[in-house]
């Protein structure tokens, strides 16, 4: 990165920061929240860029060369403030609990314990959820670490950490709404009439 756009990107960190709580996540492996897609171009796979599933407000491009990461996911806004950063998702190269636990320690010196446990009651996926918020303005912040060693395809395995901007996040959607009058969040699906229910049909063979 040149050092102008460097500046530019420490200006709007400071804009970002000076709305939340001091010990609040905003970057991490030189991506920040808040910031321009643009401004990391040249680390990015900008063919990749896609809208988000039912989140048509929000695109997600794939990062590349991550030194100490497998790979990585930066998600934008596309309506309010378009390209602007809104989520930054890492998988770490080292998938082990033992390598989740020095980060969990980590983590934990620098931000506090966590304020929400969204793993399983057996530990085979492990998350630890972060909540920042800002009370003179509700501008809301997440980080979660994982860690998950099973073999269900809903989770990723390995290790992995998730900075979220809430407020941004809802802000784009609110913004999606206004322009198209329909609210991307409620389902198009149907309710199911009532009746026989068609098991045969629901369960597998």
């Amino acid at each position: 990165m040149s050092r102008r756009c460097g500046v530019v990107v420490f200006g709007m960190l400071m804009v970002l920061a000076s709305s939340l709580h001091a010990a609040a996540p905003l970057q991490i492996a030189g991506f920040a929240l808040g910031a321009p897609i643009e401004h990391y171009r040249e680390r990015l796979k900008m063919d990749t860029a896609l809208p988000l599933r039912h989140e048509e407000y929000l695109s997600e491009v794939e990062a590349k060369d991550l030194p100490g990461f497998k790979n990585g996911y930066l998600v934008f806004g596309t309506c309010l403030e378009p390209h602007k950063i809104v989520k930054i998702r890492l998988k770490y190269a080292d998938s082990s609990k033992s390598f989740f636990n020095q980060l969990l320690q980590r983590f934990e010196a620098r931000f506090g314990k966590p304020t929400a446990y969204r793993g399983d009651a057996f530990q085979t996926f492990i998350a630890w959820k972060w909540s920042f918020t800002d009370q003179r303005d509700g501008s809301r912040v997440s980080m979660i670490l994982q860690h998950y060693s099973g073999d269900d395809d809903e989770y990723t395995n390995g290790n992995s950490v998730k900075l979220t901007w809430w407020s941004q996040v809802e802000a784009e959607r609110l913004c999606d709404q206004k322009k198209t009058g329909a609210d991307p969040a409620r389902s198009s699906t149907p309710e199911p009439k009532a009746g026989r229910v068609d098991f045969d049909f629901l369960v597998p063979k």
